[in-house]
C-alpha cells in the first residue's frame, strides 16, 4: 500500500485551496513555530517516553552489589563495582559505568531508578508483554486493533486540544500512540524530513481508500481525508512544516557527538530523542516517545548492554542539561522496558527473558533515589531487594520478581502529569485500575 506522505499532503492542499478549504490548512501551530519565535505558551506537564526495546537487563543497569548471591548469578556478565558509579542515598546499588552522564541529576536528586517493575500476567513474550504495557491492559492474548494508553489519556485530560497534543518519534509508530479511531490518530515522525501518519490498520485502509478513489472532485478528496481524520491530520503536517526550518538552525543537543562508540543504532537513537525533545520543548505537543532496540541480549552481553548504555547515558545527560533551566516547562523522562532478564546468565554469556524489570524517570519534579533495591536494614524507597538466586515462586523462577506493578507507575504519572482524577478517568486510561488491589499497587510516591 502506498504511504501517505507529506507530499501527498501538501498536493491535497493546493486543492483545497483550489475549492475554497483553505481554513483546513490553518495550524493552531502557527505563530508559536515560525522561526525564531518564543516558546509555545504552555506552561503544562509534558512526558517523553524511551522505550528500551527487547527487554533491558536492569540488574547490570543499576547493579545490586549488596546483594551476595550477585557474584553467583553473574560471572561473565558481571560488572565491575570499582568502575561503577555511586548512586545518591544509597550503599546497596551502583551505577552501569557507561551511564556516567546522568550522575548531576542523580546528585540533584531529580532521578528516581525503580527496579522490580513490571506485569505478572502471561508469557515471557516480547510482544505480550509490550502489547500490555503500552496499551495498558493486563490481556495477554493478541489483539492488533487494543489502543494504545496515550490516545485515552488524550480523550480524558485537559490540555490536549493543539493540533499536535503527541507524537511518535520512530522507525514505526509505537503501539501506546496507535488507535482504530479515526478521531484519535496521533502522529507518526519518522524524522523531521520524512512526516508520515500513525500506521494502526484502520488508518492504513482509509489512506489506502483515498488513494484508490484520488480521481474524484477535489472537494470529496478533501471531504474523505476530514471524515478518516479530522483536521489533526492536515494541521500536524502543517506544524512539522513550520518546525523543521527552526530545529535545522537550532537542534537541542548533538546527535554526533565525538567520543561514542561507532553505532548506527546508537546514532538513529539520538536522532529521534532530541527530535521528539524538540517537539516538547518548541511546540504544543504534550507526549512524545522513541523507541531504542538491541536489547534482547541473549549472547555477548557486556559488549552489546555497555555499548546501549553509552548511548542512553548521554542521551539522558543531554535532555536534563536541555530542560533543567526551563522555567515553564515540566519534562519528565521516563524510560521503560517490556520485561527485565533472567538472575542466572546463560551459557552464552548474555541472559534470557525475565520479569520484572528497572525503569526510571528524570525531571525536576521527581523525587529522587533508588527504589525497591535496598537490604531490609538499609532506608529505601519502596521494598526490599529480593536476592536473585533465592527459591522464587512461579512466574519469577530465574528472574527479579516484580515488588511494583508497572501500571502503578503510569498511574501515578497520569495523576500528577496530566491531572487524571483516580476512579472513572484513570479507569479509562487503564481499564478497570480502580479495581486493582495488593502490594502490587502500594504508591510509590515518585513524582513530587
Amino acid at each position: 500500500m502506498k504511504r501517505f506522505d507529506r507530499r501527498d499532503l501538501l498536493r491535497l492542499g493546493a486543492l483545497g485551496a483550489f475549492t475554497g478549504h483553505t481554513d483546513l490548512f490553518r495550524s493552531a501551530l502557527r505563530a508559536a513555530c515560525d522561526a525564531g519565535t518564543r516558546a509555545p505558551s504552555t506552561t503544562a506537564s509534558k512526558v517523553l517516553f524511551i522505550f528500551l526495546r527487547g527487554g533491558n537487563d536492569g540488574v547490570s543497569t543499576v547493579i545490586p552489589f549488596g546483594d551476595a548471591t550477585y557474584t553467583t548469578a553473574r560471572t561473565a556478565t558481571a560488572i565491575d563495582p570499582v568502575a561503577s558509579h555511586p548512586l545518591r542515598g544509597t550503599g546497596y546499588a551502583k551505577l552501569h559505568p557507561r551511564l556516567g552522564d546522568m550522575l548531576p541529576a542523580d546528585a540533584a536528586g531529580h532521578i528516581a531508578w525503580i527496579h522490580q517493575t513490571g506485569m505478572v500476567t502471561g508469557s515471557r513474550s516480547h510482544f505480550s508483554k509490550m502489547q500490555m504495557l503500552e496499551t495498558a491492559e493486563e490481556r495477554s492474548e493478541d489483539d492488533l486493533a487494543r489502543e494504545g494508553f496515550v490516545p485515552r489519556l488524550r480523550a480524558v485530560a485537559a490540555g490536549f486540544e493543539s493540533t499536535l497534543p503527541a507524537a511518535s518519534v520512530a522507525l514505526r509508530m509505537q503501539r501506546m500512540f496507535a488507535s482504530a479511531d479515526p478521531d484519535r490518530i496521533l502522529a507518526h515522525i519518522r524524522s523531521f524530513n520524512d512526516y508520515t501518519l500513525g500506521s494502526d490498520l484502520l488508518a492504513d485502509q482509509l489512506r489506502g481508500n483515498l488513494h484508490a478513489h484520488f480521481g474524484d472532485t477535489a472537494t470529496n478528496a478533501i471531504d474523505t481525508l476530514e471524515r478518516a481524520t479530522g483536521r489533526f491530520m492536515i494541521d500536524s503536517e502543517q506544524a512539522i512544516a513550520l518546525l523543521r526550518p527552526q530545529h535545522a538552525s537550532a537542534p537541542v543537543f548533538d546527535v554526533n557527538p565525538p567520543g561514542l562508540t561507532p553505532s548506527v543504532v546508537g546514532r538513529a537513537f539520538l536522532t529521534d530523542a532530541e527530535q521528539a525533545l524538540y517537539l516538547l520543548l518548541h511546540s504544543d505537543c504534550r507526549v512524545a516517545g522513541v523507541d531504542f532496540g538491541g536489547f534482547d541480549t541473549h549472547r555477548d552481553q557486556q559488549a552489546q548492554h555497555s555499548l546501549r548504555m553509552e548511548y542512553l547515558g548521554y542521551c539522558m545527560g543531554q535532555i536534563y542539561a536541555a530542560t533543567i533551566g526551563q522555567t515553564a516547562l515540566d519534562i519528565t523522562t521516563v524510560v521503560i522496558t517490556e520485561f527485565g532478564r533472567t538472575a542466572w546468565e546463560n551459557a552464552s554469556q548474555g541472559t534470557d527473558h525475565g520479569v520484572g524489570a528497572l525503569a526510571m524517570v528524570q525531571g525536576v519534579g521527581v523525587r529522587g533515589g533508588v527504589y525497591n533495591c535496598a537490604s531490609p536494614q538499609e532506608f529505601g524507597f519502596g521494598s526490599a531487594w529480593t536476592p536473585l538466586t533465592g527459591s522464587n515462586p512461579p512466574p519469577f523462577e530465574d528472574a527479579t520478581p516484580v515488588a511494583t506493578h508497572v501500571f502503578t507507575l503510569l498511574a501515578e504519572l497520569f495523576v500528577k502529569r496530566f491531572g487524571v482524577s483516580p476512579g472513572s478517568q484513570l479507569d479509562t486510561i487503564i481499564p478497570g485500575y480502580s479495581a486493582m488491589s495488593g502490594s502490587l499497587f502500594t504508591p510509590l510516591d515518585y513524582l513530587l
